[in-house]
């Protein structure tokens, strides 16, 4: 990973956007974001996954369709 990526775990990017831990999951089982590629505690996120989430917070605050 490069130096400058960030590395989250899924309580923090649930806490930087913010959205409900249960919704950034139910996200992640519905494909809208991409999951970790790991599980359980050693599971991170990048920034990618961060800018991913605000924009589908951001679709969501505007009623749009998510599929």
């Amino acid at each position: 990973m490069d130096q400058d990526e960030i590395s989250l775990t899924i309580d923090e990017l649930s806490e930087q956007t913010p959205t409900p831990l249960r919704t950034v999951r139910y996200y992640i089982a519905e494909n809208l974001l991409p999951g970790s590629g790991s599980r359980g505690k050693c599971a991170r996120y990048t920034e990618a996954h961060l800018l991913r989430l605000r924009l589908i917070r951001r679709l969501t605050e505007r009623r749009a369709p998510l599929a």
